[in-house]
Formats: C-alpha cells, structure tokens, sequence
C-alpha cells in the first residue's frame, strides 16, 4: 500500500521495440499508459494525486507479450 508515490522497478530487454506499462481499476478499465523508452533496468513513479484511493492493477508489456501483472493499493 501507498499513500504518497509508489515506485514500479522493471527491466526492458535491449532487443525490444515496443513496451510499456497499463495501470487498470478494479473494472478493468484502462487508467494510464506509459510507454517506457529506456532499454535496461528502469523505474516509473506513481503519485498518489494520480489516482483516487483504491485498488489497482498494472501490466507490464514488452511487444505484445503480456510480461507480469501486479496489484498496487493507495490509500488515503
């Protein structure tokens, strides 16, 4: 859980060409996408102010591949 920011760690393989990273609510509805352009390790930051407070789910996509998806709590 977070009540501030949040910080989502990933790494994109230096042979990808397309990849980011969807943030969805609990209905499934897409929220935010970020397209992550650095190849290697990498962090994006969710902020708070963002997002009402709740439950969240978020998919990281390296071309076309569904890669991983976790869930993230804000709190108020």
């Amino acid at each position: 859980p977070f009540n501030e920011t949040t910080i989502i760690s990933y790494v994109i393989p230096e042979r990808a060409s397309n990849s980011y990273i969807q943030v969805f609510d609990i209905d499934g509805s897409i929220l935010k996408t970020v397209t992550l352009n650095q190849k290697g390790a990498g962090q994006l930051t969710i902020k708070a102010n963002e997002l009402a407070p709740g439950a969240y789910m978020y998919n990281l996509v390296i071309d076309g591949k569904l890669i991983d998806t976790k869930k993230m709590v804000l709190t108020k």
